[in-house]
């Protein structure tokens, strides 16, 4: 997306019908000077050299941009509501309009990509990509940058990562279930960043010696164990979480037995789904270490139940 205005000037634009590198070529009605979609440079008439200043922009599909802004207005559009361009966007063979080789094998020739670009550098970044990582950071012409993928149906953001002069890190994936995993009065993250900073000694000798951390040294390894920890984290809230759950299922299963006459305890189905969960089980966990958390689980419900009914 492109301003108009050039040099204190508002121009109209109209379709030449022409192509430059397979991309639209555009006409302004006030000079008759060509101008290219790809970069947004006019390449012939008297503005030739000029070029279009790009206005921030998403492009999101319709059902991604009603997530984000529900009230928007809708410019309609005269004649088909499909593209012409349908077929030729499914045909993965096909490149460009009059045909065209992929010269560089990196990517196939029609991968969707959100491109940076800053001064003469620029970077591609694979849409899909970024979905599947949810965030991805690089710097591109000496600018920080980051893409966040924040939901199935949002689309692709990219944000410069520098605030007051100060280049950010982020990471990716940390939920208020990796806060709850605590050590003592804190979380587990909070206790690694705590460990991480940079400290200044007190005693003098030792500061201006011996004071060589520093954190952007060994910021890649920090979020690395920062993200190890905070997967630790949620999937112990989840398991602690399953165990009362499970503690609830059996309590009401064992009022349904008591009031029917049946048995609580049925040794032969905790036998069977011992059976079961070892066919089940992928390892690394032994069969024998298998077997003691269930049968320990089974005891733990067992007390648990009877604590509930004390």
């Amino acid at each position: 997306m492109y301003a108009r205005e050039v040099a204190g000037r508002t121009l109209t634009f109209g379709v030449s019908g022409m192509l430059f590198k397979d991309g639209l070529v555009m006409y302004d009605r006030q000079t008759d000077t060509l101008w290219t979609q790809v970069d947004g440079r006019a390449v012939r008439g008297r503005l030739t050299g000029q070029q279009l200043q790009i206005v921030p922009a998403i492009h999101a599909t319709w059902k991604e941009w009603r997530a984000l802004y529900p009230e928007s207005r809708v410019l309609r559009k005269r004649g088909e509501s499909r593209s012409t361009y349908d077929d030729y966007n499914r045909n993965p063979r096909q490149l460009g309009i009059m045909g065209r080789r992929n010269i560089d094998n990196r990517l196939p020739g029609k991968e969707r990509i959100l491109g940076i670009r800053v001064g003469s550098a620029a970077m591609a970044f694979p849409v899909e990509a970024v979905r599947d990582a949810r965030m991805a950071q690089a710097a591109v012409g000496g600018v920080p940058v980051l893409l966040v993928a924040p939901g199935e149906n949002l689309p692709v953001l990219a944000y410069e990562r520098r605030v007051r002069s100060r280049d950010l890190n982020f990471v990716p994936g940390i939920s208020s279930e990796a806060q709850a995993y605590r050590l003592g009065n804190r979380s587990a993250l909070e206790w690694i960043l705590d460990q991480h900073k940079e400290k200044t000694p007190k005693d003098p000798t030792i500061r201006e010696r011996f004071n060589t951390y520093r954190f952007a040294d060994h910021k890649e390894k920090v979020i690395d164990l920062l993200m190890r920890v905070t997967r630790v984290s949620v999937e112990t809230v989840k398991i602690v979480e399953a165990i009362n759950a499970r503690l609830e299922l059996v309590s009401r299963l064992k009022r349904v037995k008591e009031e029917r006459g049946i048995d609580f305890l049925d040794p032969a189905r905790e036998e069977w789904m011992l059976q079961y969960l070892s066919r089940a089980n992928r390892g690394p966990l032994s069969a024998e270490g298998l077997s003691e958390i269930y049968h320990e689980l089974l005891d733990l419900t067992k007390r648990e139940v009877a604590r509930g009914e004390g």
